[in-house]
C-alpha cells in the first residue's frame, strides 16, 4: 500500500475526528449552560444525522489505515468496500441538506460545522477515489444504503413523539404535520439515491 494514501487517509481521519471533539465539546458546553448535564449533551450530540455520519467516516477512515499499515492483517479485518461507499453519500448528503437547506436556520458550532460539513465530504470523497479499487455495483446495494437514514429517520419521529425535540426543522411533525415531513424525507432519500448513483458512474472512470 503505497504510505501517501495512508498519510492522505490519516490528514482527512485526524481532521475528521477533530470536528466531532469539537461538535461533542460544543453540546456538552451547551448542555452544561443549561444545567441539563453532561449526560444530556452527550445524547444531543448523537441525535444528529451529521455527527452521526462523520463518525461513521471517521472509524471507516481509522480501520482503513489500520488495515493498510499492517502487513499482517487479514481481509476479514478490513472494512467492506461498499460500506465505504455508502459512507460517501452519507456525509454528502449531511453536508449537502446542511448548506441548501439549514445553513443560516440552525445554531452552530463554527469550526465544527466548516468541518462536518464543508471539508469533510470532499476530503472523503478524494479518499474514496485514490484509495478505493474500482468496485462492482448494483441496485439492489445502492437501494441498501437507504436502510440508514431510514432507520436514522423512523427513530427521531418516535423520539419526537416521546420529548417533543427534533434534531432538524424539517423534521418537526408540531410544526409542519406528519404528510409534510414524510413528503421532506422522501425528497431526502431520493436525494441520497441520486448521490449514490452519481458516485456509481464516478466509479466506472477509477483505475482498476
Amino acid at each position: 500500500m503505497p504510505k501517501a494514501k495512508i498519510r492522505l487517509a490519516a490528514v482527512i481521519a485526524l481532521l475528521t475526528w477533530a470536528g466531532l471533539a469539537l461538535e461533542l465539546y460544543g453540546f456538552i458546553h451547551r448542555a452544561l449552560m443549561q444545567q441539563l448535564g453532561v449526560l444530556h449533551g452527550v445524547v444531543m450530540f448523537f441525535n444528529y444525522f451529521t455527527n452521526l455520519s462523520n463518525l461513521l467516516a471517521a472509524i471507516t477512515l481509522s480501520m482503513w489505515i489500520r488495515h493498510a499499515g499492517s502487513a499482517e492483517a487479514g481481509d476479514q479485518d478490513f472494512p467492506d468496500y461498499l460500506d465505504i461507499s455508502s459512507v460517501v453519500t452519507y456525509v454528502w448528503l449531511a453536508g449537502l441538506v446542511y448548506n441548501l437547506m439549514l445553513r443560516g436556520f440552525m445554531h452552530a458550532n463554527w469550526p465544527a460545522s466548516i468541518i462536518l460539513h464543508d471539508l469533510v465530504p470532499p476530503l472523503f470523497l478524494v479518499f474514496w477515489w485514490y484509495c478505493i479499487p474500482r468496485l462492482r455495483y448494483t441496485l439492489k446495494q445502492v437501494l441498501s444504503w437507504l436502510l440508514f437514514p431510514i432507520v436514522y429517520f423512523a427513530y427521531n419521529l418516535i423520539q419526537g413523539a416521546v420529548d417533543g425535540h427534533y434534531p432538524y426543522p424539517f423534521l418537526d411533525v408540531s410544526r409542519f404535520g406528519y404528510a409534510a415531513i414524510l413528503e421532506n424525507a422522501l425528497g431526502i432519500m431520493v436525494a441520497l439515491l441520486a448521490l449514490g448513483m452519481g458516485l456509481v458512474i464516478l466509479n466506472r472512470y477509477k483505475k482498476k
